[in-house]
């Protein structure tokens, strides 16, 4: 969004057959801030940790959980105390062989979002929580740990609760600690659509779900460029990137 932006955080990391699983898929999608360091350095690092703990006997959930914190740990060494990064993270995976059925893993720290596309008159859903100081209860969360939130900022500075990097805000309830969920793929269930914030300050997404659908014979790149363009139009001033994963 060069109009507005002189610099782009937004980075993306997409792998096939993911940790030697065939038919498995990670997508990340992080939204940095303060400047490239974290968001460069968990772009690397998040699927590499991920796999790490999937490959030592973790469960999904054990094992997002664990790469994110680990990371953010990391983060700590390169002097991340003003700079960080929001992640979304779909880990697509089949229990066995090409035809078996889909599970999703997502996780998710800040306010980059993931949503489920759904044919057959099926509202959209949601599959991430937008970590943000406007949220109640993510405000609760940060007061009990003794931080502050001030014009809807914790700190007074971050708009988002959650995210890799920020360390000067750690002790002040800002947390890497992802949401998760799990969804088994069913019959109607047609993409998952992952995008920055700068996308959603624009587009509703009951929106998403119909500019989608009514595309939905665009292969998911041209997919995902739709979303740019619409984003765009509506005169959003924010970076903006739009991952799209067809559900087969």
């Amino acid at each position: 969004n060069a109009r507005w932006r002189k610099y782009m955080e937004d980075m993306h990391t997409t792998v096939a057959d993911f940790a030697g699983k065939a038919g498995s898929l990670f997508a990340g999608l992080y939204d940095g801030h303060g400047g490239r360091s974290a968001v460069d350095f968990v772009t690397s690092h998040l699927h590499t940790q991920l796999e790490r703990e999937l490959r030592s006997g973790s469960k999904p959930n054990e094992a997002l959980k664990a790469a994110f914190l680990k990371v953010d740990r990391m983060l700590m060494q390169m002097d991340t105390m003003h700079c960080g990064t929001t992640a979304a993270v779909c880990f697509c995976q089949r229990a066995a062989g090409a035809t078996s059925p889909l599970t999703l893993h997502v996780a998710n720290a800040g306010d980059t979002r993931a949503l489920l596309i759904r044919e057959g008159g099926h509202p959209v859903r949601r599959l991430t929580v937008d970590h943000v100081a406007t949220d109640p209860v993510e405000v609760q969360r940060v007061m009990s740990v003794g931080g502050t939130v001030m014009n809807n900022r914790v700190g007074g500075s971050l708009a988002v609760t959650r995210a890799l990097g920020d360390h000067c805000l750690k002790d002040g309830g800002v947390t890497a600690e992802p949401y998760y969920l799990m969804h088994e793929v069913g019959p109607d269930d047609k993409f998952v659509l992952m995008a920055s914030d700068g996308v959603w300050d624009v587009i509703s997404d009951s929106d998403a779900q119909d500019l989608a659908l009514s595309h939905a014979r665009d292969t998911p790149d041209e997919l995902a460029n739709r979303v740019i363009m619409q984003a765009l139009a509506r005169g959003t001033r924010d970076n903006l990137s739009c991952l799209v994963i067809q559900l087969k």
